[in-house]
């Protein structure tokens, strides 16, 4: 299985002290086959995603992706905390 997520050490400095993402931050995440630029990501509250996606190519399946990638950066944050 592939893995579309950074390193965990990419998230530290993305995470604030609030578990909120700013907007307009640009988080770069690996896909099987090219390199997607997302411009912003608003996380509100944990268990709370909404992607607001401004992307280079669409890609298929590209919001799943993306929404595992929130709950996954959600099972970090608590692992930080």
């Amino acid at each position: 299985e592939v893995n579309h997520f950074l390193p965990m050490k990419m998230y530290q400095n993305l995470i604030s002290l609030h578990l909120h993402f700013t907007e307009n931050m640009g988080l770069i995440m690996m896909t099987l086959i090219e390199v997607t630029v997302i411009n912003q990501i608003v996380l509100k509250t944990i268990g709370d995603c909404i992607p607001q996606m401004n992307l280079i190519e669409e890609k298929t399946d590209l919001h799943h992706i993306l929404h595992e990638q929130c709950i996954h950066l959600h099972l970090y944050t608590k692992k930080i905390v």
